[in-house]
């Protein structure tokens, strides 16, 4: 349990209930955060022709294919697209825009800071991701289903002392999914970890 950090809360999702570690009873809300990522990525429509083609995973980058090739697409924090290894000027840097599913994928869209070009990245379905099955110790559980809670304020009820967890009732409010939420690493035993793909 000493492996989760409770201060990196809120780095990479909302924090409602405020700083703590998020857990759900339905494996389709912890679905939501997971994360992929493809051996293989395909350019098209960028701006230069030298950024169209395949892209192979390199760690947090994709590298062209053409090992002559300098273009490459960063996606550690954010999608980034340099063409040609330039990532700087209106004419190379692009931003990513927007990501739409389809049957046999997903495409993204970039478009350059002038707005005058864009590319799209169509990446397969064959995605593999994994979650971490938890034991976590609610203990006195807080429960809430306020529509817009106030999670610095339940926050602190659990780090005062009055009790050991929360539990967001979204299910009642907004016909969503439950949520529980713990404030510290000693509560939570993770149990397994699974990989799957999802299946369209």
């Amino acid at each position: 349990a000493g492996q989760f950090k409770v201060n990196l809360a809120g780095s990479n999702a909302g924090t409602m209930y405020g700083s703590g570690l998020y857990f759900a009873e339905s494996v389709t809300k912890s679905d939501e955060y997971t994360g992929w990522a493809p051996d293989e990525v395909f350019v098209q429509g960028a701006s230069h022709e030298k950024a169209n083609g395949t892209y192979q995973r390199h760690g947090s980058v994709y590298a062209h294919k053409d090992s002559k090739n300098t273009s490459a697409i960063f996606y550690d924090d954010f999608w980034k697209l340099s063409i040609s290894g330039k990532t700087s000027g209106n004419d190379y840097e692009f931003e990513y825009e927007e990501a739409r599913e389809f049957p046999r994928g997903r495409a993204m869209e970039w478009k350059s800071k002038d707005g005058q070009h864009s590319c799209s990245v169509t990446k397969s379905t064959n995605d593999l991701r994994c979650l971490l099955l938890c034991r976590v110790s609610l203990g006195h559980v807080l429960y809430n289903d306020d529509q817009r809670p106030n999670g610095f304020e339940l926050g602190r009820e659990v780090l005062e002392g009055r009790y050991d967890s929360i539990m967001g009732d979204r299910e009642k409010t907004v016909g969503t999914h439950r949520e529980f939420i713990v404030y510290s690493a000693d509560a939570v035993y993770p149990n397994y970890v699974l990989f799957y793909r999802r299946v369209y």
